[in-house]
């Protein structure tokens, strides 16, 4: 009698196994299959941001205050690569969103800012959202999918500073240091290097004053005044005398970092040599044939510029009032750092230029840090562009 009582009990415990059992796999299946829905959402996840950071930034670097700039933007933000679902689909126009406001707290972003908003929309967010098939989850919950977000925004931020490795060694004359954009007026073109005796025979190849600075006038105040109030040696190149350390940060930029309110050394003498790096730095642009900033802007194949930027350079702007020298450099005085600006190398012969011929350059606005365009406004810093979002 009481071993089949035993075996009675044996069989109940082994179905009781059995029904756990049954349980404990059940489970862990929803458990496997929720992680691996979870992971694909979180790999999906990863590549959509990967993408709406470079589609921003990209975007970011292409505003230049104008209509053209929107349209360069967004095409930058949707040319990026943007595989996605372990790099086995593309994402399509409708799964992206590009749009701009004026800033990251904005609450109304534009997704085509008309020619005013261009001006002052230069915050940049891209958006890329997707529907995730679901393989397991759906057993326990029931959806079949789900949509997957990321964005991204990028935008200017003001630097007082110039890194090193960036700015051009000359630094022109402010017309007015304190007005919007230096008293520059863009599409004009100013003395980078000026020449030793400034007549009044007109703007080069035939005169030895550059367009500006003459519609300037020759009062005092003026650029041509100043130029002429100081020392006859000083030509406009900075911080080196050797011709051939000129000769690389014309090529290369200067390695040395500059700042608002920040002193620089005016070079002496006229260095004639410097042309053929001028004339060099023209022609390492890929696109060295048009002659003004405009055409260079609109100068476009699929979408982008065809100019690298070579041509576009910045340079610390002074006030054109002399200090004495102070630094050791033996050179005849040292300016004021007013601030930076953006010039476009719009002559195409500057290895042509006469002994006393000035270096010209067009005049087109605040200086963009890494960017192939670049917008006025006075503010005398440099904008870099960066994730803020």
């Amino acid at each position: 009698m009481f071993p089949r009582l035993h075996r009675n009990k044996h069989k109940r415990s082994k179905g009781f196994v059995m029904i756990a059992a049954a349980f404990a796999v059940t489970a862990l299946a929803g458990i496997t299959g929720l992680a691996v829905d979870l992971g694909r959402m979180y790999i999906a996840k990863n590549e959509l941001q990967t993408y709406v950071d470079a589609g921003a930034l990209a975007a970011a670097l292409e505003i230049n205050g104008e209509s053209s700039g929107v349209t360069a933007a967004q095409t930058a933000a949707t040319s990026i690569s943007n595989q996605w679902d372990f790099a086995s689909k593309a994402l399509q126009s409708s799964q992206v969103t590009v749009a701009f406001a004026t800033g990251t707290t904005a609450t109304t972003w534009v997704t085509t800012p008309d020619a005013t908003q261009a001006k002052t929309h230069v915050f940049v967010r891209v958006r890329a959202s997707v529907p995730l098939k679901l393989y397991l989850i759906p057993a326990v919950q029931g959806a079949s999918s789900t949509n997957v977000e990321a964005f991204s925004i990028a935008g200017r931020q003001d630097s007082g500073t110039l890194a090193s490795g960036y700015a051009f060694p000359f630094s022109p004359i402010a017309p007015s240091a304190a007005a919007a954009d230096f008293g520059f007026v863009k599409g004009n073109s100013y003395a980078l290097r000026w020449a030793s005796n400034i007549d009044d025979s007109g703007a080069p190849p035939n005169g030895s004053t550059c367009a500006g600075d003459l519609a300037l006038g020759w009062a005092s105040g003026s650029t041509i005044a100043t130029r002429r109030a100081g020392p006859s040696s000083t030509r406009g190149y900075i911080e080196a005398q050797s011709g051939s350390q000129l000769d690389d940060w014309i090529d290369n930029g200067m390695d040395v970092a500059l700042s608002v309110n920040g002193t620089v050394f005016m070079a002496t003498g006229s260095k004639n040599g410097r042309k053929n790096a001028m004339g060099d730095r023209v022609d390492s642009d890929t696109d060295h044939t048009t002659t003004t900033f405009t055409a260079y802007e609109n100068n476009r194949s699929g979408g982008y510029r065809v100019g690298s930027g070579k041509r576009i350079v910045v340079v610390p702007v002074n006030d054109g009032t002399a200090a004495a020298a102070a630094n050791g450099n033996g050179g005849p005085e040292n300016r004021t750092i007013k601030g930076f600006a953006a010039f476009f190398l719009n002559d195409l012969s500057y290895d042509d230029t006469a002994g006393n011929e000035p270096y010209c350059a067009e005049y087109i606005g605040s200086y963009v840090q890494g960017a192939n365009s670049h917008s006025g406004g006075g503010t005398g810093g440099v904008a870099k562009v960066r994730l803020v979002k």
